[in-house]
């Protein structure tokens, strides 16, 4: 049997070490990349409940849209929003309607007048 040599026990013991150490480091940066891909998911749905509120708060322009009353920015922002929003295209082809319906009354009313 051959002798044990020290050196090879100290190299052993010291490699042990320095693997449960990159263990332990590993487990480390497995906690922060799992707490990292929390946050992030958190922000997304952040942000999601933000856009939402934002669209949400588009539908109050739909007004001064009609009216031709928006900055010329807001007025693109809301027609995006308007190819987004059902409720916002069902209001404004209502709203179309019913000036088209207006103006109809209006000039059999000015017909009728001049008659």
């Amino acid at each position: 049997m051959k002798p044990v040599d020290v050196t090879d026990v100290a190299l052993v013991a010291e490699l042990r070490a320095a693997a449960e150490q990159s263990a332990a480091e590993l487990a480390d940066w497995q906690l922060r990349a799992n707490e990292a891909l929390a946050t992030a998911e958190a922000l997304r749905q952040r942000v999601a409940e933000l856009e939402a509120e934002v669209e949400t708060l588009r539908c109050g322009d739909l007004q001064a849209f009609i009216e031709h009353d928006l900055e010329p920015d807001r007025h693109e922002a809301f027609e995006a929003h308007l190819a987004r929003c059902r409720s916002c295209e069902e209001c404004l082809a209502l709203d179309q309607v019913l000036r088209t319906r207006v103006s109809e009354i209006s000039a059999r009313a000015k017909a009728k007048e001049r008659s």
